[in-house]
């Protein structure tokens, strides 16, 4: 996900992708970044430069990104991420930082 943040196409990686397993998941690891990536998207589209708003986030595709970054962390339960994004508040500057 970080790698689509910084604007590199899936593409470039989608074989890698395809060899990951969830035991839960559902849709297959591609279609998955593709989602994620058209949803930066519209971030930047909506919230960006010459949007219809300006985000508090900046870059905008960052509001999302840190959502990813707080599931990824496993720091909490999926209720707690659910609540404060249907809330249209940012996820905490914590998760601003790269996951390495």
């Amino acid at each position: 996900m970080e790698r689509v943040y910084d604007g590199e196409d899936p593409e470039n990686f989608v074989d890698e992708l395809s060899k990951f397993k969830f035991p839960m998941q559902l849709d297959n690891p591609d279609v998955t970044i593709y989602y994620a990536q058209l949803l930066m998207v519209e971030q930047e589209f909506n919230y960006g430069p010459r949007g219809c708003k300006r985000g508090k986030v900046q870059p905008p595709r960052e509001f999302l990104m840190r959502f990813i970054r707080w599931v990824a962390s496993g720091d909490t339960e999926i209720d707690p991420i659910i609540k404060v994004a249907v809330s249209n508040r940012p996820a905490s500057t914590k998760y601003a930082k790269r996951i390495v």
